[in-house]
């Protein structure tokens, strides 16, 4: 697996052939798109095997996990920011989307807690 610092390597990689078809019903030329997985769990696809630019795919939501993360965020809310309990489903459901957001790039409930607050006060 890499580390911090170490190269990211590939672990299994596949190629997709996309036939396009224009307006006209002619084909258009056909694309060819490559996917990899990596040792560290990224997926990477190049759209353009040309340029050779590979951009990262989303992280997978994991729900059980992002559940536990939100209900740890939620009592962060309660403690430190003396928030009501019975108000935090409510809290916690409109800003559903930035969480998400905040759980898929890897920080941490706290901090996700403390962006909430800040917001809830505007």
């Amino acid at each position: 697996m890499a580390t911090k610092g170490s190269p990211r390597k590939i672990v299994q990689v596949t190629a997709l052939r996309i036939q396009g078809i224009r307006p006209d019903g002619s084909p258009d030329d056909a694309k060819t798109e490559v996917v990899a997985l990596c040792d560290d769990g990224s997926v990477w696809t190049m759209f353009d095997t040309l340029s050779g630019e590979w951009v990262p795919l989303p992280k997978i939501p994991q729900w059980q996990l992002f559940e536990e993360w939100r209900d740890d965020v939620a009592e962060q809310l309660a403690s430190r920011h003396l928030m009501r309990s019975d108000a935090l489903r409510q809290i916690l459901e409109q800003h559903h989307s930035t969480l998400m957001a905040s759980y898929n790039a890897g920080r941490p409930a706290g901090e996700a807690a403390d962006a909430v607050n800040a917001d809830y006060k505007q």
